[in-house]
């Protein structure tokens, strides 16, 4: 079989729509057993390219056509397949150096999804709007509308983030969290009203979270 290399990340199933994790084997590169993260140096080359392979999905067993695009030799994102004959790889960018490895321990700190790509696929929104989300470099041609629509993503991911650090604040462990939230209708006036609940104060939205989803139980089991 020979030595190779893996890749890792995450993708969101065209069929099923729920996230996975991807470990794809690759004998394109050194062949050293390393793991490739986004945010790593993989081409010594310096190459601008995407790399596709197909992968089976966990959830639902669909095969998905995944591109990971490599920028000036790093793994910059996960993309696609179908996506990236719209885009044009020079308008990439490069990203924080060991991207994923320097946020490995936010499930742990913070309570909410490891990596920036599953808090945005959590959240509803394209996995190809992170590199904006994160950085905020925008290409010339994107509109104005475009612009606004990712800052107020982020601004929705932020606010995300600060109620699952509340609410562990308060003793309860991500997934209970997440249980409680799911018991709501906190993600859908997020999207709905995203400026009026973006001004409502975290601790107070924490609070209508829970009777909420308590009111929610008790009619349930009745």
């Amino acid at each position: 079989m020979g030595l190779f290399d893996t890749f890792h990340g995450n993708y969101k199933c065209k069929h099923c729509k729920l996230l996975f994790e991807f470990e794809k084997q690759t004998k394109n590169y050194e062949r050293h057993l390393e793991d490739f993260y986004v945010g790593d140096y993989i081409d010594r080359e310096n190459r601008d390219y995407f790399y596709d392979f197909e992968y089976q999905c966990p959830h639902c067993g669909a095969i998905n056509k995944i591109s990971i695009a490599v920028r000036r030799g790093q793994y910059v994102g996960v993309y696609a397949s179908a996506r990236t004959e719209y885009i044009n790889i020079l308008d990439l960018d490069n990203i924080e150096d060991g991207f994923f490895r320097n946020r490995k321990y936010s499930q742990d700190e913070i309570g909410v999804h490891k990596t920036l790509e599953e808090r945005i696929i959590e959240s509803g929104v394209p996995l190809e709007l992170s590199q904006e989300l994160e950085y905020g470099r925008y290409n010339e041609e994107k509109t104005s509308k475009r612009q606004e629509q990712l800052d107020l993503e982020l601004r929705k991911h932020d606010y995300i983030a600060k109620v699952y650090e509340e609410m562990k604040r308060r003793g309860l462990t991500f997934a209970e969290s997440r249980a409680v939230i799911q018991k709501t209708g906190f993600k859908d006036a997020l999207n709905d009203y995203p400026e009026e609940q973006l001004h409502y104060d975290v601790s107070e939205a924490v609070n209508e979270i829970i009777m909420t989803a308590v009111k929610n139980y008790v009619n349930d089991t009745i």
